[in-house]
């Protein structure tokens, strides 16, 4: 299964799996959020209790999604579109 996420012009954004986990997960779960360009944030819906927040970076076709964690963590997902 790829990860697929999806920023709409509107500030929301939409994903396959779960964005207020940061691995990577079998089970496909629709999720959505916001995300703020000018502050490099995304903030996804209802996991408050989790990592309410996270940064993001875009170098190209490359977006790297940093988690708050203990130890370094995130993922980098390559533009398909």
């Amino acid at each position: 299964m790829k990860y697929l996420i999806s920023f709409n012009s509107d500030g929301t954004l939409e994903s396959n799996q779960d964005l207020c986990d940061s691995f990577f997960n079998a089970e496909e779960i629709t999720t959505q959020g916001i995300y703020d360009i000018t502050t490099a944030e995304i903030t996804p819906d209802d996991c408050a209790d989790r990592n309410p927040f996270f940064g993001f970076s875009i170098d190209g076709r490359v977006l790297t999604i940093t988690y708050s964690c203990f130890e370094g963590c995130g993922q980098r997902l390559r533009k398909l579109r």
